[in-house]
């Protein structure tokens, strides 16, 4: 396949969470470049299209990337040059021109059954019912940035009567809220360190789909690609609850003896 090495770049910066996703296998299909793939430890998926329209020629091929990283500071050395990209004896091959001169890459292919590519192979089936609404992407970098000038890595999303609120940081600590109006469901969801990974490769214009103490979607979409992520929460437990739970059991410990 030929594209410029700049968009393949960003497609892969994109897909890849900026290398939080280790590996990932990159086939084409009638429609462009389609990728599926997740990081275990993290908990996030991500399911990317590059559109076929930013290839100069596409034919039917499977790219089995070992390291996204390494993968995206190969094609950064062509910059806007057009590059060709295939799968030869178990080796991807980059081949472009910088400063007149005739690059080649060769990156060694991973096994494909090494790769987490199967949206089946979740431990459940995800099931995104809730509103979705759009949210401007600028209140992630901007939380993003209070979260590094706090020292906080929490990330709190609340909706209630058709408000958002998107505070960064525990009530324990400081904290740093935004408010919008927004079409959607009354939910109340919190994410660690990851959402701020994945909210520095989202643009301005995002869709959402969120509910309570439930992984949520995000997703972004333009005349170049598709882009649609799957982050999980961090689940609390109730302390009035635990209390009671707690209680109980003391109680039946005590009535029994």
């Amino acid at each position: 396949m030929k594209i410029k090495a700049n968009i393949l770049h960003d497609f892969v910066r994109k897909t890849s969470i900026n290398g939080l996703i280790e590996g990932a296998l990159y086939s084409t299909t009638e429609d462009g470049l389609r990728t599926i793939s997740r990081d275990q430890t993290s908990f996030v998926i991500a399911d990317g299209l590059l559109r076929k329209g930013s290839f100069t020629a596409l034919e039917e091929t499977k790219l089995p990337i070992r390291n996204n990283k390494l993968f995206m500071d190969c094609l950064a050395q062509y910059g806007t040059m057009e590059v060709d990209v295939t799968l030869q004896e178990n080796n991807v091959l980059i081949t472009g021109k910088v400063n007149n001169r005739t690059v080649n890459s060769s990156l060694k292919a991973v096994n494909e059954e090494l790769l987490d590519t199967k949206m089946d192979a979740m431990p459940e089936k995800l099931v995104f019912d809730a509103k979705p609404f759009k949210i401007d992407g600028s209140m992630f970098s901007m939380a993003k940035r209070h979260s590094d000038v706090l020292k906080q890595k929490t990330l709190q999303f609340s909706s209630t009567g058709g408000k958002l609120i998107v505070t960064v940081g525990d009530k324990e600590f400081d904290q740093f809220s935004q408010e919008c109006a927004v079409e959607a469901d009354d939910f109340k969801v919190k994410f660690g360190e990851t959402f701020f990974q994945v909210s520095d490769i989202l643009g301005s214009n995002v869709q959402m789909i969120a509910k309570s103490d439930y992984p949520a979607l995000l997703k972004e979409s333009n005349e170049a690609y598709e882009l649609s992520i799957v982050i999980a929460p961090i689940v609390e437990e109730d302390k009035d609850n635990a209390a009671e739970d707690t209680k109980e059991e003391t109680t039946e410990e005590t009535t029994e003896e």
